[in-house]
């Protein structure tokens, strides 16, 4: 997952785009106004989209490895530890990956690593936190996998914490660096 998000984070389609795979990013950014409604609305009703195409696809390519009951359409799921720890693991994992973004595209120096550190969090996420969940912190990939398995348990959990715990790391920094609503990275327009 390290390796995938790198390749799209540094494409040249990810980077012309922004590279915005998940939904909670994308509002963050509109909140940031990196993005205009508009465009917001419509990056996340792709991200969903591409995400149920290429599940649709995998699984057609590989119905009998999707179906098998350990991996079962990688539906994200609470782990044994129950709901509210899963709630509470994804709400920290989102809110950990928002700081480390805005303050690494914060400093110039450190803009070009942020694909790098980001790609080694979700390695590191996906290796200790998803026992707790699953580990999605993204709502689109939650939803890909839910719609091809019709399996939506808890799918609420997996919108609701990625969201909360990136607007709260937003808010934390935009108590200490004084933002407020407020353009927090660089001055790019929005249309």
């Amino acid at each position: 997952m390290g390796l995938t998000g790198l390749y799209i984070f540094t494409s040249r389609f990810g980077r012309q785009s922004g590279a915005y795979i998940n939904p909670a990013i994308t509002v963050i950014r509109y909140f940031l106004k990196d993005i205009n409604r508009k465009d917001g609305v419509f990056y996340i009703l792709f991200q969903c989209i591409g995400g149920s195409v290429g599940m649709y696809l995998v699984v057609l390519l590989f119905p009998r490895w999707m179906t098998y009951p350990d991996v079962n359409y990688i539906v994200t799921v609470p782990g044994k530890a129950g709901v509210a720890m899963a709630f509470a693991m994804e709400f920290l994992i989102s809110f950990i990956l928002i700081v480390v973004v805005l303050l690494m595209e914060h400093r110039v120096s450190l803009e070009k690593y942020t694909p790098w550190v980001v790609s080694c969090l979700i390695a590191l996420f996906i290796t200790v936190e998803a026992p707790f969940s699953g580990m999605s912190m993204n709502p689109a990939r939650t939803f890909s996998s839910a719609i091809v398995a019709g399996q939506w348990r808890d799918f609420w959990l997996y919108c609701v914490a990625p969201l909360t715990g990136m607007g709260a790391g937003l808010g934390v920094l935009s108590l200490f660096k004084g933002i407020r609503g407020t353009r927090f990275v660089r001055n790019n327009t929005v249309d």
